[in-house]
């Protein structure tokens, strides 16, 4: 009896303490290794992932899981149940130990979460690379640094520094104005103006008002003059750090997100996620966070305190969104209002379009918690989420789109108008993208559901009445306004080329086009994920986190679309045969009728998914064989994590059919792309 014991006892020990997620997965034993001897013979070195063993519990959980709830006012998320609901349902998600680690371009550890452009990157990749071309990305990095330009430090006195005269300071002004509209408003405009010309004539360089005048000076010359905004942008940081950083006030505040601001358009997404930690407590030292200590020092410094707690929350939330790290601020215990009239004049807009731009953020804020941190989605959450941007839309959309039609004219050449452009176009990126966050599960779901049909034209047919498959459609609208609305400003040049918040956004708006190519719509969205190129091209010229999205997106789409022509050819030659069987016509195994089949192709519609009836001489099963070749060729431990069967159906880590399909078992697709574990697996402690 004893020695029967032994053996359990080992094998127990061997699954939760060694195995790696795969092996746990299929009940199989597993040798410990990195990667494992199962793994090995998969041939997936990248899915041999090991998690966090969860420590047992002596007693039940005192929390009792709950159904997901979408707060009606997306600010106000109760952080307490939040917890709870996360304690919940650890027995349902595995969170890896060292998950969603990507090596930067000086090869530092860096964690990048599940919302991240670069996660939903992987993602895609993960699904060509399966189904697609096992080599397509040979010569490629598959997980592709971050880019993080090493920080100026060029400090040189004020008397070597360049004068300014009054027209070039009217410039520089105007320039940050534009390019932060929507994004920040900190400073009337007025007074701004009055404190930068003061700080020029006079050269003071001590105080925090002359350090902040640098920074704005640093961030309008960043599209006209790199190397006056280096010299500016090295004082103030100097500044900052050295004389002022333990000061609790509201130009501190100012001055570490100002920081922030010029260093995503400097493309250091981490050292500004680093400084703007520091803005944050700040704030909440001095509780710019509640309206009523605010209202203490008048209407006027009022109002600026309110403002300064909205550009917080929407540079802490495109941060958050951008890297797919926790927010640093949070709504619970604030009282500042974000203002929910709806606007209907022009001047409306101006004054409030920072409560569109924090609005929509809200929601994105939303669906970060309730979908992405939780790894999993239902339709009933994304029903609720989805009226949250339709009130959104039916406030704003408007309004926002008539503003920005107005500031197109040929008479509004004025920096008000250029300035508004630039506003009104950022916060409607934001809105397109946050339908794209939230639907993004639904698009790779469907499309994994459709290409791993026995029958393509049947899926379609079923997919048409799906709910899931309603929102992985949002997702193409929405990233084809995104670029259309994009395209139209860059084929002008009316957007600056240090636009850190749109270059995100696009990068996966780029994503979900190519993906669209290879899905049931074919090449109807082709002509937008060129367009999607462009654009990031446009912004290439001074962006490097713009230059590498293009790069990937350009060798994306390539490789989609050379997967698309293949499978046409295919299925042309299978119609062919058939063709030749039913009435003796020739092969289209000519070379001559093979370059006439190719022109009648030329016109751009896509019948590549179309399926090839059997022959009379082909047996039925023999015709599912030939589809399961074209449309089941996923590897079998690449889609394997539950999907749930019930009326709230969810998905969670990846999905399952849900239905038996020929001889093939579907596993996993990471939607939530870090619980793949370690993105560099060699990753040094």
């Amino acid at each position: 009896m004893s020695s029967a014991s032994t053996p359990v006892t080992r094998r127990q020990h061997d699954r939760v303490s060694i195995a790696c997620d795969l092996c746990k997965r299929r009940k199989v034993k597993c040798d410990g290794k990195r990667p494992c001897a199962y793994c090995v013979r998969r041939g997936g070195f990248d899915i041999c992932t090991y998690s966090a063993q969860r420590p047992r519990k002596s007693t039940p959980s005192a929390h009792t899981p709950q159904s997901p709830q979408v707060p009606a006012h997306p600010a106000g998320v109760d952080h307490s149940r939040r917890r709870s609901l996360s304690t919940a349902e650890d027995e349902h998600t595995h969170v890896p130990l060292e998950a969603g680690l990507l090596r930067d371009s000086e090869g530092k550890l860096i964690f990048i979460g599940d919302s991240a452009p670069l996660s939903f990157l992987l993602t895609v990749r993960q699904l060509l690379t399966s189904k697609v071309d096992p080599q397509a990305f040979a010569g490629q990095s598959s997980r592709d640094a971050i880019i993080e330009h090493a920080a100026s430090c060029r400090t040189i006195s004020p008397e070597e520094r360049p004068l300014l005269n009054h027209a070039e300071v009217q410039t520089l002004l105007e320039a940050y104005l534009t390019c932060t509209s929507g994004l920040i408003d900190l400073f009337s405009e007025t007074r701004l103006h009055e404190d930068v010309c003061s700080y020029l004539i006079n050269h003071r360089e001590d105080g925090e008002h002359a350090t902040i005048c640098q920074l704005v000076i640093a961030i309008g010359a960043q599209d006209l003059d790199n190397s006056l905004a280096d010299v500016y942008f090295a004082q103030a940081r100097s500044n900052m750090l050295s004389k002022y950083c333990g000061n609790m006030n509201l130009n501190v505040i100012q001055g570490f997100v100002l920081m922030t601001v010029y260093l995503l358009r400097a493309a250091q997404p981490n050292l500004a996620f680093l400084y703007f930690g520091l803005a944050a407590r700040t704030a909440y030292a001095i509780g710019v966070h509640r309206t009523e200590v605010n209202a203490h020092f008048g209407d006027d410094r009022h109002e600026q305190r309110d403002r300064t707690w909205k550009s917080l929350r929407i540079v802490d939330l495109f941060l958050s969104t951008s890297l797919g790290r926790p927010p640093a601020l949070s709504d619970v215990d604030c009282t500042v209002s974000y203002g929910f009239d709806k606007p209907d004049e022009i001047h409306q807009i101006e004054g409030n379009l920072l409560d569109a731009s924090i609005q929509v953020f809200l929601i994105i804020e939303t669906v970060i918690v309730n979908v992405y941190s939780r790894k999993k989605i239902s339709l009933r959450l994304a029903t609720e989420v989805s009226q949250q941007l339709k009130k959104w839309a039916s406030r704003w959309l408007k309004p926002l789109s008539q503003v920005l039609d107005e500031t197109l004219e040929p008479d509004k050449a004025q920096p008000r108008y250029q300035r508004l452009r630039t506003g009104v176009s950022q916060v409607l990126c934001s809105y397109y993208y946050s339908v794209m966050l939230l639907t993004r599960p639904f698009l790779v779901y469907d499309l994994h559901e459709y290409l791993s049909s026995a029958c393509p034209a049947l899926a379609v047919s079923q997919r048409l009445q799906s709910e899931k498959a309603n929102f992985a459609f949002a997702a193409l609208d929405a990233a084809g306004l995104f670029v259309n609305l994009v395209h139209r400003l860059v084929s002008s040049n009316l957007l600056s080329g240090r636009m850190p918040v749109i270059v995100s956004w696009l990068f996966t708006t780029a994503l979900v086009l190519a993906l669209a190519v290879l899905g049931p719509t074919g090449r109807a969205y082709q002509a937008h994920a060129q367009k999607s190129i462009e654009c990031l091209r446009h912004f290439a010229s001074t962006d490097a986190n713009a230059r590498q999205h293009a790069s990937i997106a350009e060798s994306l789409l390539e490789t989609v679309l050379k997967f698309v022509d293949e499978v046409e050819k295919r299925d042309r030659s299978k119609r062919s045969q058939i063709s030749s069987q039913l009435f003796g016509l020739p092969s289209s195994e000519d070379s001559s009728l093979t370059e006439a089949a190719g022109v009648l192709n030329a016109n751009g519609h896509s019948d590549n998914y179309m399926t090839a009836l059997p022959s009379a001489s082909t047996s039925s099963a023999e015709g599912m064989d030939a589809a399961l070749v074209n449309w089941a060729g996923f590897d079998t431990d690449f889609f394997a994590l539950p999907w749930t069967h019930d009326g709230e159906a969810e998905i969670h880590h990846g999905f399952e059919s849900g239905r038996a399909q020929a001889n093939f078992v579907l596993t996993d697709l990471p939607l939530f792309p870090i619980t793949a574990g370690v993105m560099e697996t060699n990753a040094p402690d």
